[in-house]
């Protein structure tokens, strides 16, 4: 029994020092954007990506502060798991849910939504997984865009 405890032990070590390669976001653009209520939006934010990997890599959760300048905006997470198939390269929706906490901030932003991949910067982590590889990303605050770009 010991010695099966140290195998998985070790095969857990060992599969967690595997390095994945970056995964190339080509494009992303706001699509269904439903208002539940004016402070509770979900949307499905679709990326264009290269996943260069061998293995699935799975987006397994995001939290995210919004920010607009030194405005706080709410939280922006995922609202389930999306997957990246091995060596994919095609368009992914990763659905979105955003909790606006303050409404007097947005109502300069009109109504071009893929803009505001420039105009937000978020701040929090993206967790991901592959295999029993589990890494957590911290984000310090930057555009949705370029957080895109550094996946």
């Amino acid at each position: 029994m010991k010695k099966i405890i140290l195998l998985l032990s070790v095969l857990v070590a060992v599969s967690s020092c595997i390095k994945l390669e970056e995964i190339n976001v080509k494009d992303a653009k706001i699509e269904k954007l439903t208002f539940n209520t004016m402070t509770n939006i979900s949307l499905d934010l679709v990326l264009t990506v290269e996943n260069a990997n061998k293995k699935k890599i799975i987006i397994d959760n995001a939290e995210l502060e919004m920010w607009m300048g030194e405005t706080y905006l709410g939280l922006l997470e995922t609202a389930e798991k999306t997957t990246l198939s091995p060596q994919f390269n095609g368009d992914v929706a990763l659905p979105l849910r955003v909790s606006i906490t303050n409404l007097s901030a947005l109502t300069s932003l009109g109504n071009d939504f893929n803009g505001l991949l420039d105009k937000f910067e978020v701040s929090g982590f993206v967790k991901v997984k592959s295999g029993a590889f589990v890494k957590k990303h911290k984000v310090t605050k930057t555009t949705i865009k370029n957080l895109l770009g550094n996946l």
